[in-house]
């Protein structure tokens, strides 16, 4: 994946995407975040789409926005931290939070330590190492974590992403958010076959909505245990 898909119209994407989804984005601080990440192994973020897919990224941004309002969060978890854009459009969005991130990369840790840098706190935790151990241990040292929202979206294979929902699970979190469900990108029905086994073994969740597929080729799934 080159740089310049990214890179070469992200002011203009920024320009674009903002108003609509009501989050002001800087293009040359996302830029920063990507470059952190550049040799470094990685994958296309919440904020870094191909130019054909940019209706994609409102879709995404707009939909997990809206459930993080609903449910008025002031601690949220994710799994896959890759270069920190969900923390960046959360802290632009909720100033207060705090995040817990799960991921497996070094550049991961500067970009965490960026975007704290940048909103001026150190609100966001980076947990490094595989989310199966790594977010076990946080279940084990926080079992009492007050955690109104998780994104999961690392390891986008079967083992991982039924891991990640089950911990999500123990921890109790009314709602929670998969990426990938469309199966697109070679993940095949991983996605898919893991939250329905999640669902079949939990429930007191439920899939409550989805992204449009028409618009969002990558698909967000939205778990919940509110009733």
């Amino acid at each position: 994946m080159s740089e310049n898909i990214y890179l070469k119209n992200l002011e203009d994407f920024c320009n674009t995407v903002s108003p609509q989804v009501g989050v002001s984005l800087d293009p040359e601080f996302i830029g920063s975040l990507y470059k952190c990440a550049l040799s470094k192994q990685r994958e296309g973020g919440l904020l870094l789409w191909p130019e054909n897919e940019r209706q994609g990224a409102t879709e995404q941004i707009s939909f997990l926005l809206n459930i993080m309002r609903e449910a008025k969060v002031t601690h949220v978890l994710e799994t896959g931290t890759n270069m920190a854009n969900f923390s960046y459009i959360v802290k632009s969005v909720f100033p207060t939070v705090k995040i817990d991130t799960f991921g497996m990369a070094y550049h991961s840790a500067l970009c965490v330590e960026m975007v704290n840098d940048h909103f001026g706190t150190k609100d966001v935790t980076y947990h490094c190492g595989p989310s199966q151990t790594t977010l076990a241990k946080f279940i084990e040292d926080t079992p009492e974590a007050d955690i109104q929202f998780a994104w999961v979206d690392g390891g986008h294979s079967h083992p991982v992403c039924k891991c990640d929902l089950t911990n999500c699970g123990k921890l109790n979190i009314p709602h929670i958010c998969v990426d990938d469900f469309a199966g697109r990108g070679g993940h095949g029905d991983a996605i898919i076959k893991a939250v329905h086994e999640f669902l079949d073994e939990n429930p007191e969740y439920s899939l409550a909505n989805t992204t449009d597929n028409s618009i969002d080729q990558r698909q967000i799934a939205h778990l919940t245990s509110v009733k």
